[in-house]
């Protein structure tokens, strides 16, 4: 039977961005030098409204196929060392640069899989990055957990150090689809660490879970959805898969064909939605839900909900500091990213050398637009005024938006923007209308 919404899937079918920045990435230019980017995160400091850091920790001990993430694969772990020694060396020229002790909002590890690291490798780290910052109560601390690669060691001694979010990489538990991504995890792994997690008394479980996969169809997905339920996480970050393989080589090593698509991929997404708001999730952008008393739902409710390179969050902060190979810093002016080799990245960092490849400088039409984007983001909804750079961007966007005003996704009065629930499934579709670049290219 079609419906509204199947019946749009083929009118919005396209590639958009996620809109992590805006401009986003491909439309970087004029990259600060790293004199430039070091004097002006110090004065974004002294405005003294608290930093986020992200740290990359790109090595894996197995190849996911599905991935596609900056990660090296190894089973030496001679290469900690080094990797570690090379985060602390660009961490201290942030330090260094610094006139004030800056409050960290949040720190998280990302990869990669970060505990791949040995335990006391992630703990020296962490110590010699957070003598630097403030951490107080409201600070989140989060790693990015795979099931069969975290240990009790490692759990033990993330409590110590005070990480208080886990989020889990669970993806799909249907052992057909696990098997064709080359995914070595299993519902027996994820049970005993979410045990370990429970007994241990972390504060805030996440889940990642991936729709678009090979082999997944609505039925074996709402399968993996009821098993997440029982396991009751705070929040589930539910990401559409991306199939790049002129990106990413791994991702040929599976059919194109074996992976739903157009409507049937919907579906996944649709069915796995309705499900989890009867179990009293909300849906948070365009691919979180949380429960009611989680920070994430809440922060929606006040308006305070954020999004950058690390996702949506609670913190809104307008400095993000990545360390590590590829890893993206940002403010709202400015983008640099990382080499992304990481054998080149700690060469760069033991020569003194900038360790900057790409990055972006933006005029403040574009600082605009990024703020509009923001707003439907997290708030599927944006208010244009009177300021001269507002009636700019709408004289550039008004015809697109109504372009859309036939479909139901959003409500438009001229003024305010607002996505409605159908909207909601193509939100990245409705971000496009305000942006020049995508819709201009």
């Amino acid at each position: 039977m079609s419906t509204p919404l199947y019946k749009l899937v083929d009118t919005f079918n396209q590639s958009v961005p996620r809109y992590t920045s805006y401009p986003t990435v491909p439309h970087w230019k004029n990259t600060p030098s790293e004199e430039d980017w070091m004097l002006h995160i110090n004065d974004e400091v002294n405005k003294n409204e608290g930093i986020s850091i992200y740290i990359h920790l790109p090595f894996c001990e197995h190849l996911c196929s599905y991935c596609g993430c900056n990660t090296s694969i190894t089973k030496n772990h001679n290469v900690e060392p080094e990797y570690i020694e090379a985060i602390k060396g660009e961490w201290d020229k942030y330090v260094a640069q610094f006139d004030i002790r800056p409050t960290a909002k949040e720190i998280h590890l990302g990869g990669g899989t970060p505990t791949f690291f040995q335990p006391e490798h992630l703990e020296s780290m962490m110590n010699y990055i957070m003598k630097d910052v403030i951490i107080d109560v409201d600070t989140d601390i989060s790693i990015e957990l795979h099931p069969r690669h975290t240990t009790l060691a490692h759990l033990k001694t993330l409590k110590r150090i005070g990480f208080n979010r886990l989020s889990v990489g669970i993806q799909d538990f249907n052992s057909t689809v696990l098997r064709t991504i080359n995914r070595d995890q299993n519902i027996t792994d994820v049970t005993l660490l979410l045990q370990r997690i429970k007994a241990l008394d972390f504060e805030d479980i996440n889940f990642d879970l991936i729709y678009g996969l090979p082999h997944q169809t609505v039925d074996s997905f709402l399968s993996t959805i009821k098993k997440v339920i029982l396991f009751s996480p705070d929040r589930i970050a539910m990401y559409s898969y991306a199939h790049v393989p002129w990106k990413k080589k791994s991702q040929s090593l599976f059919l194109a064909d074996l992976m739903p698509t157009g409507v049937d991929k919907i579906k996944l997404f649709e069915a796995a939605k309705a499900l989890l708001e009867a179990h009293g999730y909300h849906q948070i952008g365009f691919d979180h839900f949380a429960k009611a008393t989680d920070e994430l739902y809440l922060s929606y409710q006040n308006e305070t909900l954020h999004r950058n390179f690390m996702g949506f969050t609670p913190h809104k902060t307008n400095i993000l500091i990545g360390l590590g190979a590829s890893s993206i810093s940002s403010t709202n002016s400015r983008f640099v990213q990382n080499h992304k080799n990481f054998r080149q990245y700690e060469k760069l960092i033991k020569t003194g050398t900038s360790t900057i490849i790409n990055g972006h400088v933006s005029i403040p039409y574009e600082q605009n637009i990024g703020q509009h984007i923001q707003a439907l983001m997290c708030q599927f909804e944006t208010t244009f005024t009177d300021d001269r750079l507002d009636q700019i961007l709408l004289q550039e966007s008004a015809p697109k938006i109504k372009e859309l005003m036939p479909y139901g996704v959003i409500q438009w009065d001229g003024k305010t923007l607002r996505v409605t629930e159908l909207g909601k499934y193509f939100l990245r579709n409705i971000c496009s209308t305000l942006d020049y670049k995508f819709t201009h290219s």
